[in-house]
């Protein structure tokens, strides 16, 4: 058969078209996966595909920052497509996406670094200067923070990898701190030798980050705001004033008292071993507080502490968490959690809750010992076999208007449970979190909950993305490819 009558074969012309149209599909697949792609880039679908909503903006957050007008920018150090291929800097990006999208005064900033390093130089500040392309600054006029990723996850103390996301909290916080012009107050008294009573703090810092401008306070001198919810007494080494030693009505204790029966809630960090404070634990005791003067020590279950290059084998102190009461509810979201972090309270003296003549006034255990501690006083063991309070939550409910009003006295008998309030592998931190949840009348961040990062979550990872591109651009029109071929063959034998 020669080459005209092979062009005028009816197989021949059917095989051709066959794989004319095999080939004019490949190319429009390529065309349009190319095009989407970009779409993706530029316009992300805003469906949060994780089992636990993980980027998914919470109701909460919405709340908390829909009086927020003042212009807020999220600026990320790398491109669009260096985020995404970074699996914990895809989870920030989603989340900053979320907020862009849902609030008309946020906008996302991109910087290359790389290409122009000065552009950051602005952010670089003492406390700051460490900025790279996976660090995340948040901006509002001339107020910013800067955040490396690991601030916006949580570890495990079992294994120390990632558990959880916390980057909600982060985000709304940072917007609160740096656009609030009017946020509840928490005062640190500071004329009592107290410990952290000053700005970078690690207490300090907690507060803030909880959404409260925090100041220092003389009781002796000065009044406590209307505007403050909580007062902060972080282990005095000396007492506070009482009606006795001032001759009036208006010393230190009554401050407090006027301040708590105002709905107001008062924090204490407290060593009764080193520290002698009789006016204010007398007056801690009307709140069912009572503290000891021996330490507690349980082998079982604690970690090593080291302390001035002496060990301290047995007392830092494993918390387990109450499963009855308002210590319970207060820290439900941690304690239900499948693998629970855990809380450290080391050189801790217990707490005896007192019965309460008042019943206005309750009092639950926040954080204990297991069972089986013991307690030591002048290197003797006074106590064995026992469960210990470590943390305790008092209550005073009062109605007004046929609604209740709760007023809040936080205990722990250890100042240096704040040491790990920075620790990402413990809970310390989202326990005071959750306290100051429920002690605040005004919401603040404490209101979101950090979400688990479950290994069973519907996540497409940037490997599984870039094995559904190939899929999509090339193996699919290969197979159809392939499959032209074949037919165009047979047809051409047949």
């Amino acid at each position: 058969m020669n080459k005209l009558n092979i062009l005028h074969n009816k197989r021949f012309r059917h095989g051709t078209f066959s794989l004319v149209f095999t080939v004019i599909v490949i190319v429009l697949v390529v065309i349009l996966n190319i095009i989407g792609s970009s779409l993706y880039q530029k316009y992300r679908p805003s469906g949060d595909m994780t089992m636990t909503d993980l980027y998914t903006l919470s109701d909460a957050s919405k709340e908390l920052l829909s009086d927020v007008t003042a212009p807020v920018n999220i600026i990320f150090c790398a491109m669009p497509d260096i985020l995404t291929a970074n699996n914990s800097m895809r989870y920030i990006y989603y989340s900053a996406l979320e907020y862009e999208k849902a609030f008309d005064n946020i906008t996302i900033e991109y910087k290359d670094i790389y290409k122009n390093p000065t552009s950051i130089e602005k952010y670089k500040t003492s406390n700051a200067s460490d900025i790279n392309q996976y660090s995340v600054i948040i901006e509002s006029g001339t107020e910013f923070r800067v955040f490396a990723r690991q601030a916006f996850y949580r570890l495990s103390s079992e294994t120390g990898r990632v558990f959880a996301y916390d980057g909600e909290m982060k985000i709304t916080s940072a917007i609160l701190q740096l656009t609030a012009s009017d946020m509840p107050i928490a005062y640190f008294t500071n004329t009592h030798g107290e410990q952290g009573a000053t700005a970078g703090s690690v207490l300090w810092t907690t507060f803030e980050n909880a959404g409260f401008e925090v100041r220092t306070l003389d009781l002796s001198t000065e009044e406590i705001s209307p505007d403050a919810r909580i007062v902060v007494i972080n282990n005095p080494l000396y007492d506070f004033a009482s009606r006795a030693d001032t001759g009036s009505d208006d010393s230190e204790i009554q401050k407090l008292d006027d301040f708590l029966s105002d709905y107001g809630s008062l924090v204490v960090f407290r060593d009764p071993v080193v520290c002698k404070t009789p006016n204010l634990d007398e007056y801690l005791e009307e709140w069912g507080v009572k503290f000891s003067t021996s330490t507690v020590r349980d082998k079982a279950h604690s970690i090593n502490l080291n302390l001035g290059g002496i060990p301290y084998t047995g007392y830092g102190i494993v918390a387990e968490y109450p499963t009855e009461g308002l210590g319970a509810s207060v820290l439900s979201a941690i304690r239900d959690l499948e693998s629970p972090p855990k809380a450290i309270v080391p050189l801790a003296s217990p707490i005896t809750m007192l019965d309460l003549m008042d019943s206005s006034k309750d009092i639950s255990p926040i954080l204990t010992t297991y069972a089986g501690a013991s307690l030591e006083a002048d290197g003797k063991t006074v106590e064995e076999n026992g469960k210990y309070n470590l943390m305790t939550l008092s209550r005073y409910t009062r109605m007004k208007d046929n609604v209740e009003y709760y007023s809040y006295v936080l205990a722990c008998g250890s100042p240096y449970y704040t040491q790990y309030l920075e620790s990402t592998s413990y809970a310390n931190e989202d326990i005071l979190y959750s306290a100051i949840r429920a002690m605040g009348k005004e919401k603040v961040p404490a209101d979101i909950d950090f979400k688990l990062i479950s290994s069973e979550a519907l996540d497409i990872t940037s490997a599984e993305q870039a094995q559904w591109t190939w899929l999509l651009i090339f193996t699919l029109p290969t197979v159809a490819a392939v499959c032209g071929v074949v037919i165009f063959v047979r047809r051409k034998h047949s």
